[in-house]
């Protein structure tokens, strides 16, 4: 098999396993996960496990490569990784991403039952078509670093391994600290970066 569709949502983990590595409470074998109807093309087979590249999920210029169990891909014979037009502005981003407030936070999480810091920035971009990568260090790389904040800037901390999304009055950001949830939190006191995207002009969805 050489392409494949994913039919659940579903980890993709650094090692053929279900093996947790925990570390801070955190499952670090999870690298990310892959939603239903996500495209993968196929490296290898080890038994019930295939090697996986995700183009969809972008890190340091490359697509994420994993493992991922057979059970959560359907065959296909060509690629189906969509072609993303952007089709909204940063604002329409963050409207997207309040949609998370609440949620769990979620070590490689990207969904609404659990997502992690840089998995709520792809989301919110991702939902009006501007394709990010995967992780808050490559998506950094992807910014302009400024001083002034806008909606939809990106917000970065801890030698930019952390991320949020800055909402015009304060940061959302998924976070493992306090109630291990998707918050708005003030930036007084606290040392970050702000980070721009270069968004395309496009007229607004409607």
């Amino acid at each position: 098999m050489s392409f494949g569709i994913v039919n659940e949502l579903i980890d993709l983990r650094s090692v053929p396993s279900n093996k947790a590595r925990i570390h801070n409470n955190h499952d670090r074998n999870r690298e990310t996960q892959l939603l239903p109807g996500t495209c993968v093309h196929c490296v290898q087979t080890v038994k019930e496990w295939y090697e996986v590249d995700v183009p969809i999920q972008p890190v340091r210029s490359k697509p994420y490569r994993g493992w991922m169990p057979a059970r959560g891909i359907s065959q296909r014979d060509y690629c189906s990784c969509p072609q993303l037009t952007v089709f909204g502005t940063p604002e329409h981003a963050v409207e997207y991403a309040l949609t998370y407030l609440g949620s769990s936070y979620l070590w490689g999480g990207m969904s609404e039952q659990g997502i992690d810091c840089s998995g709520l920035v792809y989301r919110a971009y991702f939902a009006i078509g501007f394709l990010l990568p995967r992780n808050a260090c490559d998506q950094y790389a992807v910014t302009k670093q400024v001083n002034d904040l806008r909606v939809g800037d990106l917000v970065f901390m801890r030698d930019n391994t952390h991320v949020g999304i800055w909402t015009g009055t304060d940061m959302l950001e998924a976070t493992d600290q306090g109630e291990g949830i998707v918050r708005r939190s003030s930036l007084d006191g606290v040392p970050y970066t702000i980070g721009r995207l270069n968004i395309p002009q496009t007229a607004s969805p409607a």
